[in-house]
């Protein structure tokens, strides 16, 4: 390959009008140019033979830090379409070969498709494809083969206003940045992301969070903003900028706009990217997207929510978080142990924490890890990798390869115990012979509960560190067996709330008592609660079970499972059978979910402002519950002793065996039968700009006699995402890995019918709280 050297020739930036000198279409037609002497170290840039670009070296003002302006010399690069790329010439140690290129959604979409990031807006961007909630404004690549070092200016991308849609930008357009900071509820911290200094969920607070520091999926789909924020009105304008080095590490970050949005229809766009730092041989791509705010709340790039990537790369500051709990457990079998996930981090990033292979007995909750071995894996050793992840540029993490040892079931140990570390010593004893005090249990519910399942409030106080408590039920005091305890991380004050699982309904009386790092076990204490079965008016429908065809499949009139809107990750079409069971008629109603609140048993972190919320609502209590993650779901159906559906029993229930493409028959909704179900008003016509009633619409119902099981909200379902097997199966329950759980039946936002099939699929991460999202139990037939 042929390269063209451009020597650096000084323009003077006086005006827009200065002419771009033509690059030379080969080494013999170039023309020596003197420079001024204090600028004879420029590098020099090299193109290829046949480059289109235009390079131009021109001075600009800048401060230098006395008050007084000084020139900088900047490198403009000129592409096909008048954008230009610019970037400060000292930013080039040597003389670089340059690329750049004016990208097309087509071009962009290529670009994608090859793995160089991953863009998704739900609804809107998947991977490499555009719809109609998007517009890329523009896009533009700058490759440089050589190292650069930049000072915190980094790179700019002049848009000419020619060179952007014809329709410009839209009326209102918000940049990202001016979202407004109080849009961020409290809520908005995903389960498994929190700082390691902080104890739980519950202390986390708006404050604590770190500037423009939040890892991947931190964004719940429950964050839409506040409609009292006229800022927040209008479409958001977002500048994203990637980077990957020579090593394929990627940095990203968010750009700013250097021109009043007022004035781009005639003056053009010019975004700003701040780097600060070192890129060997970079290649990077900035990309101006419109999209509407719903889309962009969803929307990542590389799993970090947009609205919370960092502004500018700072490069080479980040450094790797550090695992630093036991590299060894004990746990015992047939009781419930607890132990956090301790993390440092120098650089205080939030964290994102994660578990692989992990065995099924064990239990991640933020940074809490449950062990719950049964009796029948005494003796035996399971080992998992713990990782944990920081959101820097680049992206720091650290993993820990943990060994658990279930004790044999005569064992008097703490149920967990770090063992002796690799130099052979055991922790050290405490001389302690005093006692926890002031044990306490009371229970969340109070005096009756509802439920078999049912939270208590545990706390006791010990100089050393209370480190285990004990539960048992009886009517007369009883004594406390060492394999009893249950480990918690010892503090000299215990306040947590547990869990109990009681065998029948009745009249109970529970104790407790406390134990030290020492052994020392405090006096009793103990609670008494009447417990009955929670009542709810939302009937069980039990279905017979049996075999029918899952998926659905476009390729072939003649096959099962032929629908021509098939999508692809509903095929292959299977053959599933399954076991009798039943399933609620209607989805969960926040009146429901408010019940189970009230019984202390369920939680809800959702939003009390926006417009779509239904719990807390008077006026939409027989609206399904949405802003409920996976777990808080699946604990709701715990507590009517049930579990959320597998998706095949989903799938079964919304479709039965004849195959349905929707849950009342073959004819999708439409504005002509607006009693089917409730989706986008251009569809449906329905009349509900968001939830309706679980009863609203008969029309929509199975022959079972099951309602809403298309539109309203997406369901939960029990069920990881991951490709369908070709198989037969029999009572599937999905992958056993997999960072995303399935949602089913479609929402009131889908303007396209096609979402609303019984064999549709779609993805929620299991923190995510979204206003579309709601859920159903099943349980098997009594």
């Amino acid at each position: 390959m042929r390269w063209i050297y451009i020597l650096p020739v000084l323009l003077a930036c006086s005006s827009s009008e200065t002419p771009i000198p033509q690059v030379p279409q080969s080494s013999d037609d170039l023309v020596p140019v003197l420079r001024p002497n204090q600028d004879a170290d420029l590098p020099v840039v090299l193109l290829e033979e046949h480059s289109q670009l235009h390079v131009a070296y021109e001075q600009r003002p800048a401060s230098n830090g006395g008050g007084e302006l000084a020139a900088v010399t900047w490198i403009s690069v000129t592409m096909t379409g008048g954008l230009s790329w610019s970037f400060p010439a000292a930013a080039l140690q040597a003389d670089t070969a340059l690329d750049a290129a004016h990208l097309d959604a087509e071009a962009f979409g290529e670009y994608l498709s090859q793995g160089f990031f991953t863009l998704n807006v739900p609804g809107a961007v998947t991977s490499s494809v555009f719809e109609d909630q998007t517009v890329l404004l523009v896009a533009a690549r700058l490759g440089l083969d050589g190292r650069t070092e930049f000072d915190g200016v980094g790179l700019s991308l002049a848009i000419p206003s020619n060179a952007l849609p014809s329709s410009g930008l839209p009326v209102g357009a918000l940049p990202a940045n001016a979202l407004p900071a109080n849009a961020l509820p409290s809520n908005a911290i995903p389960a498994n992301a929190l700082p390691s200094s902080l104890l739980g969920a519950d202390h986390m607070t708006v404050a604590a969070l770190p500037a423009n520091a939040l890892p991947a999926n931190a964004l719940p789909s429950s964050w839409w903003l506040r409609q009292d924020e006229p800022s927040a009105d209008g479409p958001i304008l977002a500048y994203l900028l990637t980077c990957r080095d020579q090593e394929g590490t990627s940095f990203r970050a968010t750009c700013s706009a250097d021109t009043d949005l007022a004035a781009v229809s005639t003056e053009g766009l010019t975004v700003s990217c701040p780097i600060k730092g070192v890129l060997e041989g970079p290649d990077c791509t900035l990309a101006v997207l419109v999209t509407l705010r719903d889309a962009y709340l969803y929307a990542t790039l590389d799993g970090i929510p947009l609205l919370l990537l960092k502004s500018g790369l700072d490069l080479g500051a980040n450094r790797a978080p550090a695992i630093t709990m036991a590299e060894r457990l004990r746990v015992a079998p047939g009781r419930t142990s607890n132990i956090d996930l301790s993390v440092e981090d120098p650089d205080e990033d939030l964290l994102l924490g994660s578990l692989s292979g992990a065995p099924s007995w064990l239990r991640q909750e933020h940074h809490r890890l449950t062990f719950t071995p049964p009796a029948e894996v005494a003796g035996e050793t399971a080992s998992f990798t713990a990782r944990v992840e920081d959101n820097g540029n680049p992206r720091r993490n650290a993993e820990l390869l943990v060994t658990v040892e279930v004790a044999a079931e005569v064992s008097g140990d703490p149920p967990v115990v770090p063992e002796p570390s690799d130099d052979g010593e055991a922790p050290e004893p405490i001389g302690d012979t005093a006692a926890p005090t002031s044990p306490v249990m009371a229970f969340v519910a109070g005096a009756t509960g509802q439920g078999l399942i049912q939270a208590i409030h545990l706390g006791a106080k010990d100089d050393h560190g209370v480190s285990a408590y004990c539960l048992q039920e009886s009517d007369t005091t009883p004594a406390p067996g060492a394999a009893c305890f249950v480990a918690v991380p010892e503090t000299p004050a215990l306040d947590v709330t547990a869990d109990h699982s009681f065998t029948e309904y009745g009249p109970k009386l529970l104790w407790v008592w406390y134990r030290d790092l020492a052994g020392n076990i405090s006096a009793s204490a103990s609670a008494a609660i009447e417990l009955s079965a929670p009542e709810t008016d939302n009937a069980w429908v039990d279905l017979p079970g049996g075999t029918f065809f899952m998926g659905a499949q476009s390729s072939n009139t003649g096959g099962d499972g032929y629908d021509p809107d098939a999508l692809p990750d509903e095929t292959p079409v299977h053959s599933v059978t399954l076991a009798p069971f039943r399933i609620q008629r209607y989805e969960v109603t926040a009146r429901e979910y408010a019940d189970c609140v009230t019984a202390g048993f369920c939680l809800y972190h959702g939003s009390l402002t926006d417009a779509t919320h239904t719990y807390g609502d008077s006026a939409k209590l027989d609206h399904p519950i949405n802003q409920v993650d996976w777990h808080e779901a699946w604990r709701y159906c715990v507590w009517l002793d049930a579990t959320l559906p597998t998706e095949a029993q989903w799938e079964y229930a919304a479709k039965g065996t004849t195959g349905m493409p929707y849950p009342w028959g073959n004819t999708p909704p439409s504005s002509t039968n607006p009693d089917r179900a409730n989706c986008a008003r251009e569809v449906c016509d329905d009349q509900f700009p968001y939830t309706a009633p679980v009863d609203a619409f008969p029309g929509g119902t199975t022959p079972t006699g099951l309602h809403g099981l298309a539109g309203n909200v997406w369901e939960w379902t029990a069920d990881r995402y991951g490709r369908y097997s070709a198989d037969d199966q029999t009572d599937p329950t999905g992958p056993t890995t997999g960072t995303h759980r399935v949602v089913r039946g479609g929402s009131f936002t889908f303007d396209n019918p096609v979402y609303l099939r019984t064999t549709n699929r779609f993805v929620q991460l299991p923190d995510e709280r979204g206003p579309e999202v709601g859920f159903r139990c099943a349980a098997p037939v009594q």
